[in-house]
């Protein structure tokens, strides 16, 4: 059954102003340290735009999130990814895991992309 459906949209270079301006005070309120950890090693690769779609789009994914699971108690560091064989999967923090718990929720499914512009993330939740 479902029980969630969420999408965000996010301009690439948003994310990116925000970082010229206030990058470590951005980073410790939206992302979590393992997160951050391979944000800083995408940029020491000299890779600054791949670093840059990292972020913005796992900003996406806490905003579909969000979205999905509207109303709930999560805050920006509850919600972090890990690859999982190249696919990404929705790592279960101890808020995430009540939530769970509450509403029955045994399955969910992301998927995150990108371009030049835009990076983009759907999440669905189901029991």
């Amino acid at each position: 059954m479902l029980i969630g459906v969420g999408v965000d949209i996010v301009a690439v270079k948003r994310i990116a102003g925000v970082l010229r301006r206030s990058s470590e005070r951005f980073l410790n309120k939206i992302y979590t340290s393992e997160e951050q950890l391979r944000f800083l090693e995408l940029r020491t690769e000299r890779n600054k735009e791949k670093s840059v779609f990292f972020l913005s789009s796992r900003w996406a994914l806490k905003e579909a999130v969000f979205k999905a699971l509207s109303p709930s108690t999560l805050t920006w560091r509850d919600i972090a990814t890990t690859s999982n064989e190249g696919k990404p999967t929705l790592l279960v923090s101890d808020k995430l895991k009540n939530i769970y718990k509450e509403r029955g929720i045994t399955n969910c499914f992301i998927s995150l992309s990108h371009d030049l512009e835009y990076s983009v993330a759907f999440v669905i939740f189901e029991s």
